[in-house]
């Protein structure tokens, strides 16, 4: 089914019309529904973030891991072998 410009418009002018109309939410209704979900492996890192007072670390793991970050830590919270600092062996 191929639409036109013209039947485009009329679409998208229906859908900005029913939108307008639409009761508006309130912040704390917008709130109550956002649920705070990390990234798969990315849990611990995330808790982390919220020990370092970071305002929306769920938001930052998921921009990360989009970015093709790597969480540092592991969902029990313990720091992945390659990102822990090494102990230097003075001689």
């Amino acid at each position: 089914m191929k639409i036109t410009r013209k039947q485009l418009r009329q679409i998208i002018n229906e859908m900005i019309e029913s939108s307008i109309d639409a009761e508006i939410l309130s912040d704390s209704d917008v709130d109550s529904d956002v649920s705070e979900v990390s990234p798969p492996r990315w849990r611990g890192t995330v808790e982390k973030m919220k020990d370092d007072d970071i305002d929306n670390p769920w938001a930052l793991a998921w921009w990360m891991k989009d970015k093709g970050y790597n969480p540092h830590y592991k969902d029990d919270g313990k720091k992945y072998k390659k990102y822990k600092k090494k102990k230097s062996g003075g001689g």
